[in-house]
């Protein structure tokens, strides 16, 4: 069986999931958009073959539309996961999608959809079932890629996405992952006690999640 690692955007591999790219023999690494969102997309696709190599691994880049103000089709985006073989751990962005980003979250609910309890999501913000600290080299080759390789990308993103030496990871029910995104695509409304990781971020997912947000960056 194989673990998967399935992101968004090219560098969200570095960014969240450093740890598994430096340490995971054979991860399977998929980032699910072609990353056009400035029409750089070509750029962005070396960049994300490069920093997979630097980390030991090999990426797939899939042809979802880069579009901030457009969902990603969950209809044609679960087809695609779902032809995935030998599917063991899943891991994915998580539910609010870090700091919102909506494509992180359809990957997310489309990844828990799908894989269902093998899926381990970023825990950013709630408490984390595992956790991995980079070592210095570890950390100080992240912070490279981070600074080189997607330097155009880091330098909008710094001020308000940590790099991190520690990254942790937890498992959450398709339930909650998905009572929080009908919630965040305007589906339904959010009741508190449909939550037990995201808990007491309850009041926040109410004030900042009621509606679409803008590009941050």
């Amino acid at each position: 069986m194989k673990t998967y690692l399935i992101v968004a955007h090219p560098d969200d591999e570095t960014i969240f999931f450093s740890s598994l790219m430096q340490n995971k023999k054979d991860l399977q690494v998929i980032c699910v958009t072609n990353g056009d969102a400035d029409g750089m997309g070509e750029k962005r696709s070396r960049d994300f073959s490069n920093a997979c190599k630097a980390q030991g691994q090999k990426g797939v880049m899939w042809d979802f539309e880069d579009i901030y103000e457009k969902r990603l089709d969950q209809q044609s985006l679960q087809k695609k996961l779902k032809s995935l073989p030998d599917v063991g751990l899943v891991y994915t962005h998580g539910i609010i999608g870090e700091y919102g980003h909506p494509h992180h979250q359809d990957v997310s609910y489309a990844v828990h959809s799908v894989f269902k309890d093998k899926v381990m999501s970023t825990s950013y913000n709630c408490y984390p079932d595992e956790s991995f600290k980079l070592s210095k080299q570890e950390f100080e080759l992240k912070n490279e890629i981070l600074s080189t390789t997607y330097l155009s990308e880091t330098v909008r993103f710094s001020h308000i996405i940590p790099v991190t030496a520690w990254e942790g990871f937890t498992k959450v029910s398709l339930d909650e992952v998905s009572a929080i995104y009908a919630f965040m695509t305007q589906k339904a409304s959010l009741k508190k006690d449909s939550l037990v990781h995201y808990k007491w971020l309850y009041e926040h997912l109410l004030h900042t999640f009621g509606q679409a947000l803008p590009r941050l960056f």
